[in-house]
């Protein structure tokens, strides 16, 4: 594809985007290159990147615009963020939209080069200054600052928004049901990977860029799976010491459970339930491919006979539940645009309804543990005081009783595991273990 049609397929993904917020951005791009098999790998490439930069630098972007009052429209963020990140002049830019493309942009008017200098001078404008407008220097608009300014200690503060801007590593985790990680960390180098192993989780491997995984006769044999390494550390948290009966209350599409079962080494007990349905398929899939055969797999609506019998029999419960997921936005990084305070009282709502469910599953002496990948104190210590006040007959135990992995005592804070995406490169998670007495 030549410049002009990359650009022009890159401003229809993100007007369907941008048209429909609501839907994940990963699935709007999906479902636009299943629909053009005709598009090369290569090309695939490169509209994934510049899709997702313009999208990570969202709020950067329009500031800019907004400055000369030019519309946010796909078209003009896909320049302006070329010129910001690419170090493209506008010169650059004609040039390269004056190379013929059938299906592509025409070649840049008048009109478009007197906007185009005003952008890039508006860009040099605000890197001379020393103090930059939130937007600018952090890629976010003023109420999220204020509400990370609340939520966040102010040591780690700056240093957070500053690795939000940033782009997720891609960690992935050997199946210690099938492989270790010296093994396959020599497979991935002999194949040219650049792969290191993580700092804490003693599974988990560091990609330094994106590698076809899926397509790997790896992934496809369960040797390995995609999964960050706060996720890892998640498991490790929820997984028993002995064999005994484990519940993933919101298990999705079962990344946590897989490793947790295999933790468990097959034996003792592992159930797997969510409301839907879509995503406990493909949890039934990827159990099979890790060689799990301890587990059950059951739907919260449908098999509620089953769910009322295992009321009070579980010793560990899991409860990963919906949020903010402001702890993934590099990651997710289409959250951001959606993230409301109507939408975050929305969230915490939900998740007060689903920890009370799910703690009724608990039998006595066992635990609830609670996780969020969210890094707000209204989705996460908030929601564990209230619970406590609202339920007696559970206490509050360290986290750090549970793992049998070293984690950095910074992690372990007030009872609880907290991981920033500033500490070591990994999602935001929390969690908190709550006992039944």
């Amino acid at each position: 594809m030549q410049f002009g049609s990359q650009c022009k397929a890159v401003e229809e993904v993100l007007n369907f985007f941008l048209d429909d917020i609501n839907k994940p951005a990963d699935f709007v791009l999906r479902g636009y290159l299943k629909e053009r098999s005709y598009i090369g790998s290569h090309d695939r490439q490169m509209l994934t990147s510049l899709f997702y930069g313009v999208l990570r630098n969202y709020f950067r972007l329009r500031f800019i615009l907004k400055q000369d009052n030019i519309p946010p429209l796909p078209r003009w963020l896909i320049l302006s963020y070329l010129i910001d990140t690419e170090d493209a002049s506008p010169l650059d830019l004609e040039q390269k939209l004056k190379i013929p493309s059938k299906y592509g942009w025409e070649p840049l008017s008048e009109r478009h080069m007197e906007i185009l200098k005003t952008i890039s001078k508006n860009f040099r404008k605000f890197k001379d200054r020393q103090q930059l407008p939130p937007e600018i220097k952090y890629g976010l608009p003023p109420r999220i600052i204020e509400l990370f300014q609340k939520n966040i200690p102010i040591e780690n503060l700056e240093s957070l928004l500053e690795v939000l801007q940033e782009e997720a590593p891609t960690d992935i985790r050997v199946n210690p049901l099938k492989q270790d990680r010296e093994t396959m960390l020599e497979i991935l180098r002999s194949k040219n990977w650049e792969a290191t192993p993580t700092s804490i989780s003693p599974y988990g491997i560091r990609l330094k860029k994106r590698y076809p995984i899926i397509s790997t006769e790896w992934f496809k044999k369960g040797l390995i799976e995609i999964q960050d390494e706060g996720a890892q550390i998640l498991s490790f948290l929820s997984a028993p010491k002995s064999p005994k009966k484990v519940l993933d209350y919101c298990a999705g599409a079962g990344g946590k459970s897989i490793l947790i079962g295999a933790l468990m080494k097959n034996k003792g007990q592992l159930a797997l339930t969510d409301v839907h349905k879509n995503r406990l398929k493909e949890a039934s899939k990827r159990c099979k491919r890790a060689g799990l055969s301890n587990h059950v797999i059951k739907h919260l609506e449908t098999d509620k006979t089953w769910v009322k019998r295992q009321k009070g029999t579980f010793d560990i419960v899991l409860v990963d539940t919906p949020c903010s997921g402001t702890g993934t936005w590099r990651r997710h990084v289409d959250a951001k645009l959606k993230f409301t305070q109507e939408l975050l009282d929305e969230v915490v709502e939900k998740q007060t309804e689903i920890l009370q469910k799910a703690s009724a599953m608990v039998k006595p002496g066992g635990q609830l543990i609670y996780a969020t990948c969210s890094i707000l104190k209204k989705e996460n210590e908030e929601q564990i005081e209230l619970f406590l006040e609202r339920n007696p007959s559970f206490i509050l135990v360290p986290a750090k009783n549970n793992l049998e992995i070293d984690v950095p005592d910074t992690y372990l804070s007030s009872s609880y595991l907290k991981i920033l995406p500033s500490s070591n490169g990994s999602d935001g998670f929390f969690a908190a273990i709550l006992e039944k007495n």
